[in-house]
């Protein structure tokens, strides 16, 4: 779990990571074999206390960890990563009414 909790919290601060996660995202889970969304979720709820209370925000986010038809947990949980990138991706973006 502390090797998906220190994911999570560079994936929330680190754009670059983001972009290399979904490039290849088992490169970015050597060792975190038998993952699942399940704990993903978890992990999420305890960063929440790891990052900057704007950042924690994003991280209150309610993830759909229902396996498809012949989807690995594995991939549930790839899949809800590659949410917290998006998720983190938007916070990230300027405003367009603003450009701030």
């Amino acid at each position: 779990m502390a090797n998906l909790l220190s994911l999570i919290v560079s994936l929330a601060e680190d754009r670059d990571l983001r972009a290399s996660f979904r490039a290849d995202p088992d490169a970015a889970l050597i060792g975190l074999d038998d993952l699942t969304g399940e704990d993903v979720a978890a992990a999420t709820d305890l960063a929440r206390v790891k990052v900057d209370p704007a950042r924690a925000s994003v991280l209150a986010i309610t993830f759909d960890l229902r396996a498809g038809d012949d989807e690995s947990e594995r991939n549930v949980a790839i899949r809800a990563l590659a949410q917290l990138c998006d998720a983190f991706d938007t916070f990230e973006a300027p405003d367009a009414t603003t450009g701030a």
